[in-house]
Order: C-alpha cells, then structure tokens, then sequence
C-alpha cells in the first residue's frame, strides 16, 4: 500500500475519533436535533465560501438534483442524527465502535440491491504466485 493512501487513511482515522470527543460535551449538552442544526448549517455556509472563493460553481451539474437532495436527506442529516443520539447515549468510544461497523454494512448492501459480486479465489492469489 503506498504510504501516501496509508497515511491519508490514518489520518482520516484520527480525525473522525477526535471529531468523537471534541462533539461529545457539546453534543450533551445541547442535544441531537441542535447539534446536527449547528452542524450541518455551519458546515454547509463553510461549503459555499469554499466552492465560491475557488470559483468552483461551474463544475456543479445539477442534472441529478434529486438524487443529490434524497442523498443529503438520508445520508446526512438522518444518520448524522442517530450518530448525535448514539454519541450522546453511550460516549465516543461505542460511538465510533458502531461508526467502524458502516463498511461491512456498506458491502453487504451492494450485495443485495447492487449486484455486486464476491471476491473472486482468483483475486486472492498474488501474481507471481500459482
């Protein structure tokens, strides 16, 4: 694996536990529905000043709108709500314990409703190797 992917994945890794603990208190303190509020217009005016200065709003299509709304509703601020709630109820540490668990969900759904296939044996094998 090159060491640039190993160490953007780490880093990734890091961020999204201290995330964890930075918003625990905060979190708490204001409850899930205020938080992910917080979050998510913060973030989004964040998002606009971003794409804005780097004169980026060319490169938008917004043919799939839709998609992109039914996205955003579920995939953002729905589960951004259960995380708040998880994160409130049991802490950082089961929280990012069932934040781990989003791969495997992830390919088990790809399986059912995508089509996506298994690892083939074939893959498992390195080149060079019978």
């Amino acid at each position: 694996m090159p060491v640039l992917a190993l160490a953007a994945s780490l880093g990734a890794s890091l961020c999204w536990a201290v995330g964890a603990l930075i918003a625990h208190r905060p979190a708490t303190q204001l409850g899930a529905f205020e938080f992910t509020r917080t979050q998510l217009i913060s973030s989004s005016a964040l998002l606009i000043v971003i794409v804005t200065a780097l004169d980026a709003w060319p490169s938008v299509t917004w043919v799939h709108w839709r998609s992109f709304v039914a996205a955003s509703l579920f995939g953002v601020v729905f589960t951004n709500l259960a995380m708040i709630a998880c994160l409130r109820r049991g802490g950082p540490r089961r929280m990012q314990l069932l934040v781990s668990m989003s791969a495997p969900i992830a390919a088990m759904l790809g399986f059912l409703f995508l089509g996506e296939a298994c690892i083939d044996k074939g893959a498992l094998i390195s080149p060079g190797r019978p």
